[in-house]
């Protein structure tokens, strides 16, 4: 029989003049070596050879940390790196609410061009050379309401000689319902 050492622990012994070791991590070098037993005893170590798994895609990233820095128009997203599996992490692709944001080289982005009082729905994926993880779980952002934009101005229309009637567009809410309106005539409300 032959007994088969991977790096400085791992013995088996085996039969067969080859053998196919399983569960390592990708993209990692390992040493190797063998010698044969007989009844008698065994022989000396082979000299060592350096073995590489194959690399493959990184891992999936984690779920995004909790968002900080949000404002009316941004969040803050960070995550941890995955594991590369043997090639450096060279993208990160940031998804929001199933589009793609677009690439980063770090584990932050300031994610801007948010409308306010909205909650977003965040993802990350890691690439390599080898190619392109999952999808992290989804980390939900909600960004801050603002006061409302300013309505349009006013329009007269039915004039009467004792009645005005004005009507207005309204604005942008920024993510909080509107809950009244102040009408000024001549500077009092």
């Amino acid at each position: 029989s032959y007994e088969v050492q991977i790096g400085n622990g791992n013995q088996m012994s085996i039969a067969p003049l080859s053998y196919s070791y399983g569960s390592l991590a990708p993209g990692i070098s390992y040493n190797l070596r063998v010698r044969a037993t007989n009844s008698v005893g065994s022989s000396a170590f082979s000299a060592n050879v350096a073995c590489l798994t194959d690399s493959t895609e990184p891992d999936v990233p984690a779920q995004p940390s909790p968002c900080s820095g949000e404002t009316g128009f941004t969040v803050d997203l960070a995550w941890l790196a995955p594991l590369p599996n043997g090639e450096p992490i060279f993208n990160y692709n940031i998804e929001i609410d199933g589009s793609s944001y677009g690439d980063v080289s770090t584990t932050s982005e300031t994610i801007t061009g948010l409308l306010p009082g909205v909650t977003y729905d965040f993802r990350v994926r890691a690439d390599n050379s080898v190619g392109s993880s999952g999808y992290s779980p989804v980390r939900s952002c909600t960004t801050q309401s603002l006061p409302p934009q300013a309505p349009s101005a006013p329009v007269c229309t039915q004039n009467a000689y004792d009645r005005l009637t004005v009507t207005w567009t309204a604005p942008d809410p920024q993510g909080s319902p509107i809950n009244d309106y102040d009408l000024l005539q001549d500077g009092s409300i």
